[in-house]
């Protein structure tokens, strides 16, 4: 073989890599924008929720089937609705891989301790409204095992 086509052969074969290196570099940005974005959305929906959750006439208002329900039960649901937003932002950063396996579980562990222990919080998490991007059926049937019988699944 001359060496002008082995040089060839060579750059063409960098080349190569070089374009797969770009293309798995691009998938992982993608990645990361989406969950970027959904944690932002996560923030500015928990910001309302918060103004709400200070004013229960407003969330009266706005939620017609929330009349009855006393301060302290909206600022209970929001609170839930807010770490079911949390729980999930996780558990889609997991099944991304944003977040190590290891990190995941402790995370999810610290959950099941601590926020399922409190039995105002945990009746909200059997409830599909609480959840707002936790809708796919395995994502579903997974947050509801981890729920119900306290078992950590691997997104």
């Amino acid at each position: 073989m001359e060496p002008e086509v082995a040089i060839g052969l060579a750059n063409l074969a960098v080349l190569a890599l070089t374009l797969v290196f770009i293309a798995w570099s691009n998938v992982n940005v993608a990645k990361s924008i989406r969950l970027t974005n959904l944690q932002q959305m996560v923030v500015e929906m928990n910001r309302i929720r918060q103004i709400r959750a200070g004013n229960p006439k407003l969330e009266k208002a706005l939620f017609g089937g929330r009349d009855a329900w006393t301060d302290e039960q909206i600022q209970t649901y929001l609170i839930a609705v807010q770490w079911a937003n949390i729980l999930e932002w996780a558990y889609l950063a997991r099944q991304e891989g944003a977040i190590t396996e290891p990190v995941w579980r402790s995370w999810a562990q610290t959950w099941i301790e601590v926020i399922l222990k409190s039995e105002s919080l945990k009746k909200h998490f059997l409830v599909d409204e609480i959840w707002t991007f936790g809708r796919t059926p395995k994502m579903r049937a997974d947050l509801m095992r981890m729920i119900r019988e306290e078992k950590i699944p691997n997104p």
